[in-house]
């Protein structure tokens, strides 16, 4: 009981404390949070958004590139909103290693069931049992990294930079 009570304890206090974000005065200060070619979404103070990776910042403007369009560069006073887009790629991959352990182990559970009982050997059940789980546990890695991490916000703007 004292060790569940400890564990419990230990996950409650290893969360990170939430804070408010303040406003940023210029685009150097978004420099630390952002890096070129990371993939952004810019609301202007119009409203409009574009999606796109990062290809300039400077002090004075960012300079958005969409999939095959024309580069957009915004001056220091359009910028409403930037948020940092996120690929769930990295969690379907996580998960689908998560999920094919105990799919393999299935597998070889039952490849010795076959062999013990039905006298033969079933090496087909390996793939058929790492690659339903793998595919579970993969999609289950996409579905919490988008709902944890799909779009993370940079920063929202209270005033013009």
């Amino acid at each position: 009981m004292a060790a569940r009570m400890a564990l419990v304890a230990a996950l409650l206090l290893s969360g990170r404390w939430a804070a408010a974000q303040t406003p940023v005065e210029s685009f150097a200060q978004l420099q630390p949070a952002l890096t070129l070619g990371q993939t952004v979404i810019v609301e202007d103070s119009s409203g409009s958004r574009i999606k796109g990776a990062l290809t300039g910042l400077t002090a004075t403007s960012m300079t958005v590139t969409p999939k095959s369009k024309q580069p957009r560069t915004f001056g220091a006073g359009g910028v409403s909103r930037v948020t940092r887009f996120d690929s769930r790629l990295n969690g379907f991959l996580i998960g689908a290693a998560a999920g094919a352990v105990p799919g393999l182990m299935l597998g070889y559970g039952w490849s010795e069931y076959c062999n013990n009982e039905a006298g033969g050997h079933c090496p087909v059940a390996y793939a058929i049992f790492g690659g339903l789980c793998s595919a579970v546990g993969g999609w289950i890695g996409w579905s919490l990294d988008g709902a944890i991490n799909h779009d993370r916000f940079v920063v929202s703007v209270s005033r013009k930079f």
